[in-house]
């Protein structure tokens, strides 16, 4: 739930974690925010948001499917993923557009599961590279620039699900995101106008939508598997 992009999580140019239904009593809720610093010649965008959902039980709980494999594809939320050797996983986050370039976020991940009885899991970024997916004949100055401070920006983030016991019945689902964006600044290579804003915008909607999309993935997912 994962993107993260994640994300493994960028905000998509496409849209890309029971009987589970928002309660109308009990709305899907979302807050997010973010911010920018530079230090040492490295620019850095900080965001987080948090929301929670009403979940209906269905024939199986909703911390068994938590706790399985069988939650894996949906806690990840990516396009794409591969199962690596040590257990953790590569995943491929939708495409993000940035100053006229196609950017694909990618990320090794690793799913963490408490012992059995803790009422929360996680996915944690541990490594990212970012692809460029634009043909270099189309790009210009500003793209060039771009492109090469994006191949070297580097992620970091976690999502974490957690869950507790409704007053009436089922659970009240929650998840929180953090995502951190850190771009090695170019040395005497201007980078373009609203750089900053676009970025710190981009970090702000990924963390609200990532975290509204997972929910409502998980939600459905869950439906299925408790069937």
């Amino acid at each position: 739930m994962m993107i993260f992009v994640v994300m493994l999580m960028l905000r998509p140019t496409a849209s890309i974690s029971s009987v589970v239904a928002p309660a109308s009593s009990r709305p899907l809720r979302s807050v997010a925010q973010a911010c920018t610093s530079v230090r040492m010649s490295t620019l850095h965008f900080v965001g987080d948001s948090a929301s929670e959902i009403s979940v209906t039980p269905g024939a199986r709980s909703l911390h068994e499917w938590l706790h399985s494999d069988a939650s894996s594809s949906t806690l990840l939320g990516c396009e794409s993923s591969e199962l690596l050797d040590d257990g953790r996983w590569h995943i491929r986050m939708a495409t993000v557009s940035f100053f006229g370039l196609e950017l694909a976020p990618c990320f090794v991940v690793e799913i963490e599961r408490p012992a059995v009885g803790a009422r929360e899991v996680s996915v944690r970024i541990l490594e990212s590279h970012t692809e460029i997916l634009a043909g270099l004949r189309n790009w210009d100055g500003v793209s060039r620039v771009v492109a090469s401070v994006m191949e070297r920006a580097a992620f970091t983030g976690r999502n974490t699900l957690s869950w507790r016991a409704a007053d009436d019945e089922g659970w009240i689902l929650a998840a929180r995101f953090e995502l951190r964006l850190a771009v090695p600044l170019p040395r005497l290579v201007p980078l373009p106008p609203g750089f900053n804003s676009v970025g710190s915008a981009i970090v702000r909607s990924t963390c609200r939508e990532r975290v509204a999309q997972n929910l409502i993935d998980a939600r459905d997912a869950y439906t299925e598997w408790s069937a």
